[in-house]
């Protein structure tokens, strides 16, 4: 099943809500620094990522294939869950149904879930 929005890749479709996830950290506050600048100051660096989520991108050489990138625990844990729920295509189907139901207002109250055993 696609969507509206997915994209096609030469590794299959790529969905709009993983594609959502990756333009979303990239809307985040990002700054890039070269690895001397922040060798120089990295405790403040660090502490301005943890407070303010903002992104760093670190560059150690013209090549961009050679950076890397430091963003707050809490941000890498939501990707890496956000990773997971999408590897497969059974639980990208159940989503994509879970957010047409609650679209549609079918939604099942605590209360209601809880009897329905």
């Amino acid at each position: 099943m696609t969507g509206k929005y997915d994209w096609r890749t030469s590794s299959g479709i790529w969905p709009a809500s993983r594609l959502f996830v990756r333009l979303h950290v990239q809307n985040n506050i990002m700054i890039a620094i070269p690895v001397t600048t922040l060798r120089d100051k990295l405790k403040t660096y660090l502490d301005r990522v943890t407070k303010s989520f903002e992104v760093i991108v670190v560059s150690r050489s013209a090549d961009e294939n050679d950076s890397v990138v430091i963003l707050p625990l809490k941000e890498y844990n939501a990707l890496v869950e956000t990773n997971y729920l999408l590897s497969t295509r059974k639980n990208r189907e159940r989503l994509v149904e879970s957010m047409e139901q609650l679209k549609r207002g079918e939604v099942v109250a605590p209360k209601e879930f809880n009897k329905r055993s």
